[in-house]
């Protein structure tokens, strides 16, 4: 992207969301860490194309201040609650959590 660049594309659009979601993610995981405790926080809502989610928030204390972050849209479309632990576990890890199975 040079000097010339208009953005208009929803490929740049995408990188820049994916870069400031990077930024994002970072910065939470920072604070989490160096948060003494902290909880998460798991609700299970369904999109209009009744597509399971579980949307992950993570609650702590920041420097004495109650903090309450997104983390994480995981889809499960096959809604199947026993897949929790291990889709914590690979959104922990960073790898892709959809299951479709």
């Amino acid at each position: 992207m040079g000097g010339d660049a208009t953005y208009q594309s929803h490929q740049s659009a995408e990188g820049m969301q994916d870069a400031i979601a990077t930024v994002l993610k970072s910065n939470i995981d920072k604070i989490v860490e160096a948060s003494t405790f902290f909880s998460l926080i798991i609700d299970e809502l369904s999109d209009v194309s009744n597509h399971k989610n579980l949307v992950v928030y993570v609650k702590l204390l920041n420097e004495l201040k109650r903090e309450l972050h997104f983390l994480e849209n995981i889809n499960i479309r096959d809604g199947r609650p026993k897949l929790l632990p291990l889709l914590l576990t690979c959104y922990w890890k960073g790898e892709t959590c959809t299951r479709t199975k």
